[in-house]
């Protein structure tokens, strides 16, 4: 039997407040999020802060295979010691969403196949600057998905 690498930090360090990238990638990195799929995705991610409380999209991109986004989680309490940690880890809210976005993929396109690679990539973000570059590569990412690289190799500079 195969086993998957375990590839995650301790699941205590996902529940503490703070901004969490994290990127899904299509299964077998395929381009298959429509502009439908992608509405779906993207509706689908916004219920993100309604399900799970504290937790709120900060950024996201969607591409034709694969999304980034960045989560934040601030935890309600007034309390200024040390905030407990978030009852619901980051990974299952990853489980969640891409369970929500088979399920609408399911009832409103009749896709039964998961459209997701088995794992994702996180990282748990450790300061503002952190912040702003993980952002500034998510636009990068979206900008360098709207070239049409064939008609610019065809440019001798």
């Amino acid at each position: 039997m195969k086993y998957r690498k375990h590839v995650r930090l301790s699941s205590e360090l996902y529940t503490r407040q703070g901004w969490y990238f994290v990127t899904l990638v299509s299964r077998k990195r395929q381009n298959l999020f429509t502009e439908q799929i992608k509405t779906i995705l993207e509706d689908v991610l916004k219920d993100i802060p309604k399900m799970f409380l504290g937790w709120e999209i900060d950024f996201f991109a969607i591409m034709p295979n694969h999304l980034h986004f960045i989560l934040l989680f601030k935890n309600s309490c007034m309390v200024t010691e040390v905030l407990p940690p978030c009852p619901c880890p980051l990974s299952s809210i990853v489980g969640a969403y891409k369970s929500l976005v088979c399920k609408r993929l399911r009832e409103e396109m009749d896709i039964k196949k998961s459209p997701w690679q088995l794992n994702y990539y996180e990282h748990i973000i450790r300061s503002e600057e952190e912040l702003r570059n993980i952002r500034l590569y998510i636009k990068a990412n979206l900008f360098e998905e709207s070239i049409d690289w064939k008609q610019v190799e065809n440019y001798v500079l």
